[in-house]
């Protein structure tokens, strides 16, 4: 009877709910020719595992850019955002997870213009955002916690800015290495 109860204490306490919550932190410092170009973002989550592979989840984003152009002037922009995000997980092995993430979201944002310490241009954003983060993996050395390492991916943005003669931008980028994540992600 002590062994069974056992047994069932160590299976209560290993068992953890479908639901967890993540958070991960990114940024890149990039020179190109003589600009340089910076960005710092933000991720929350919470989510939901439908079985050991597949789960959903929805998060927030907020993100902080800047690019210095040539002499004084440089472009800088802060961007906040929701979206629904699917994440799949492949046991590597007891320690280590393939875990590439796709995301679609909301992102409205402010950019402004400057030479020096003066604006020259100020406007709000708001588009749409698709990513798919496929170098990404977790570090899971206990059963309700791990360590999340993003390397690359491949990302979409359409975004218009609030103005008359605005006009919308697609941009797509593909990432390997430049941008860099890490993480946290905690399982109930």
């Amino acid at each position: 009877m002590l062994v069974a109860v056992l047994a069932f204490g160590a299976a209560t306490v290993s068992a953890q709910s479908p639901w967890f919550i993540t958070g991960e932190v990114s940024g890149n410092l990039i020179k190109v020719d003589k600009d340089n170009q910076s960005s710092f973002a933000i991720n929350p989550a919470v989510g939901y595992m439908f079985n050991d592979r597949w789960g959903i989840m929805l998060d927030g984003m907020y993100g902080d850019f800047g690019y210095k152009l040539d002499g004084e002037s440089r472009q800088s922009a802060s961007a906040w955002g929701v979206g629904l995000g699917g994440v799949y997980k492949l046991k590597i092995n007891d320690l280590f997870y393939y875990a590439p993430t796709l995301r679609v979201g909301y992102v409205s944002g402010d950019s402004g213009y400057f030479v020096g310490s003066l604006e020259q241009n100020d406007v709000t954003v708001n588009g749409i955002s698709a990513g798919l983060n496929f170098l990404r993996f977790e570090l899971r050395p206990s059963c309700r916690w791990s360590l999340n390492f993003g390397f690359g991916g491949l990302s979409w943005a359409n975004a218009k800015a609030d103005a008359d003669d605005a006009v919308a931008v697609n941009r797509f980028d593909f990432n390997l290495g430049s941008t860099t994540s890490v993480g946290f992600t905690y399982y109930f």
